[in-house]
C-alpha cells in the first residue's frame, strides 16, 4: 500500500540571503519567480518524527529500487546529511536529493541563518553548502554516488560519464533545468529574450 500525507508549512523565503547582488534586473525577476521560495524545503530538517528522511526535488525520479538502500546509512547529529556532488563542482553538493537526520535544533539554527546568511547562488543550495562546508571531507556515508542523483546535465555534457553510471544502475535521475519531459515543448525551449536559464545559478 502507498500512503501520502500533505503537511502545510510556513513559506520560507531565500531573499534574505547574501550572495545575490550579482544578478541584473532580468535575472532578479527570474530568481524571484524560480528560487525565492526554495528555502521552504528547509522544513524537511524539522520532520523529527522520522529517524531518516529522503528528500527529492519535484523533478527527481526514482528509477531503481536500490534508492531504498540509502536508509541503511547511519547519519549523526554532527554530520546529519548525505548528498551527491553537484557537477562540475565536486566539492559542493546538490540539494535536489538529500538524505538527512531531522533535528529541531538544527532546523532552528537554519532558520536563524536565513536573514543575512551566505549563499553562493542566493538560494537553498548555496546556503546549505555554506552550513555544511566540510561535506566534501566527510566519509563515504555522507557522499552519495552520482547514481543516486544523476542530473540530465551530465548526459548532455559528457555521455561516457552518463553511460558509466547507467551501467552501475541509476537509482535517482534529476531533470535539472528547463528540459523536463513532462512539460510542453514551448516550455522546454531556451528563451530568446535574454531571460537566464537555471544553469545561470546552479
Amino acid at each position: 500500500a502507498h500512503f501520502y500525507e500533505l503537511v502545510d508549512v510556513e513559506h520560507l523565503s531565500c531573499l534574505g540571503l547574501q550572495g545575490t547582488e550579482v544578478r541584473d534586473a532580468v535575472a532578479e525577476e527570474y530568481f524571484r519567480f524560480r528560487f525565492a521560495s526554495a528555502c521552504t524545503k528547509l522544513h524537511i530538517f524539522n520532520l523529527t518524527r522520522f529517524r531518516t528522511v529522503l528528500y527529492l526535488d519535484a523533478d527527481a525520479v526514482v528509477t531503481h529500487e536500490t534508492a531504498t538502500s540509502l536508509f541503511d546509512r547511519q547519519l549523526t547529529s554532527e554530520r546529519p546529511l548525505a548528498a551527491a556532488p553537484d557537477p562540475p563542482a565536486s566539492s559542493l553538493f546538490n540539494t535536489g536529493v538529500l538524505l538527512l537526520k531531522p533535528s529541531a535544533e538544527l532546523f532552528a539554527a537554519l532558520l536563524d541563518g536565513l536573514d543575512g546568511g551566505d549563499s553562493y547562488d542566493g538560494a537553498d543550495q548555496g546556503y546549505l553548502n555554506g552550513v555544511f562546508s566540510e561535506w566534501y571531507a566527510w566519509s563515504a556515508t555522507h557522499r552519495l554516488s552520482p547514481r543516486f542523483n544523476l542530473q540530465q546535465v551530465v548526459s548532455a555534457a559528457h555521455e561516457p560519464t552518463f553511460r558509466h553510471y547507467e551501467r552501475q544502475g541509476v537509482a535517482v535521475f534529476q531533470f535539472v533545468g528547463r528540459g523536463k519531459p513532462w512539460l510542453p515543448a514551448h516550455a522546454r525551449a531556451r528563451p530568446t529574450d535574454g531571460t537566464p536559464t537555471e544553469p545561470h545559478y546552479r
